[in-house]
C-alpha cells in the first residue's frame, strides 16, 4: 500500500496485529531486506511489524529533481569538520516522513527500530518527534559525529560502483554483506542474493544510485546528535556489534 506523507508517497507493508513496530532500513535497501524470519518472530511476539520504503528507494518517492552534491568530496569535507553545502534534505525530513506516515496509518504513536541510516533516522524522531515514538531502539548507528567513520575498506565496498544488471546486483549484495559482517557470524550468501534480486526486479530492474547518494549526503550532512540525545525520554535501547567495520562500536557508545 502506498502512505501520503510529509508530502511524498511511501510503500508500506504491515503484518499481523498488536503493538504497531516500525523498522526503519539503512541506506539504498528496500523493505525485502527485512528477513521474514525477522517480521514472523516479531508479530509471534505481539507486535503489529510495519515496514516501508524510505523516500529515494524502492517503491516511494524518487525525489530526481534534486541533485545530490558529489559523494566522495563531499565525504572529504565532512571528515575534514566543514560539513555539506546544500544537500537535498536531511535525517530530519526522512524522520518527518516516518513521523507522517505513522499519523495517516491512524495512530497516535508506534515503537520504532532502526538500522544503520534507520537507526539515525529513529534517533532524530526521539529528538524531534518523541510523542510519535513509544520506544525508540537504534541497532548499528552513530550520533553523526565525524569522528566515527567506517574503515576504509568497508566505506570503498558501500560507495563501490553501483550493479547494472541482476546478476551484478546479486554478487554485489553477497559482497556487501561479507565485507560488512563480523568474524563469529557468517551470512547467508544465498539469502542475500535472493534480497538482491527481489529488490532489482521490484522496481523494474534497476539500480537508483541518485537516491542512494541523496540518501547518503543526508547523513553526511545532518551533523552530531550527541548534544540533543542527552535530551531523549523515550525508553530506549542501543544494539551494536563489536566488529562492525562500518559503523564503529564507539558510535553505538556514544548514542548509548
Amino acid at each position: 500500500m502506498r502512505v501520503k506523507a510529509n508530502g511524498i508517497a511511501l510503500e508500506v507493508e504491515i503484518h499481523g496485529d498488536g503493538e504497531p513496530l516500525v523498522l526503519i532500513m539503512g541506506i539504498g535497501c528496500q523493505l525485502v531486506f527485512w528477513a521474514d524470519g525477522l517480521i514472523e518472530a516479531l508479530t509471534q511476539r505481539g507486535f503489529q511489524v510495519i515496514c516501508f520504503d524510505n523516500r529515494d528507494i524502492g517503491l516511494s518517492t524518487w525525489l530526481d529533481h534534486m541533485t545530490p552534491p558529489p559523494v566522495i568530496p563531499a565525504v572529504v569535507t565532512h571528515a575534514l569538520g566543514l560539513g555539506v553545502l546544500d544537500p537535498p534534505y536531511t535525517l530530519s525530513d526522512m524522520a518527518a516522513d516516518t513521523a507522517a506516515m505513522i499519523r495517516a496509518l491512524g495512530l497516535d504513536s508506534a515503537h520504532v527500530f532502526g538500522v544503520s541510516m534507520g537507526g539515525m533516522i529513529a534517533q532524530t524522531m526521539a529528538i524531534e518527534t518523541p510523542d510519535c515514538l513509544r520506544t525508540m531502539t537504534s541497532m548499528m548507528a552513530t550520533t553523526g559525529n565525524r569522528r566515527y567513520l567506517p574503515k576504509p575498506k568497508a566505506l570503498g565496498l558501500l560507495l563501490g560502483r553501483p550493479p547494472r544488471t541482476r546478476h551484478e546486483a546479486c554478487s554485489r549484495m553477497v559482497t556487501l554483506m561479507e565485507g560488512f559482517s563480523g568474524p563469529a557470524h557468517p551470512i547467508d550468501r544465498e539469502l542475500s542474493a535472493a534480497m538482491a534480486a527481489q529488490a532489482w526486479d521490484r522496481i523494474g530492474g534497476r539500480h537508483h544510485a541518485q537516491g542512494f547518494a541523496r540518501q547518503f549526503i543526508a547523513v553526511l550532512a545532518s551533523g552530531s546528535r550527541r548534544q540533543a540525545l542527552r535530551s531523549v525520554r523515550v525508553p530506549s535501547l542501543v544494539l551494536h556489534g563489536d566488529a562492525d567495520p562500518l559503523v564503529p562500536i564507539a558510535g553505538g557508545r556514544a548514542v548509548a
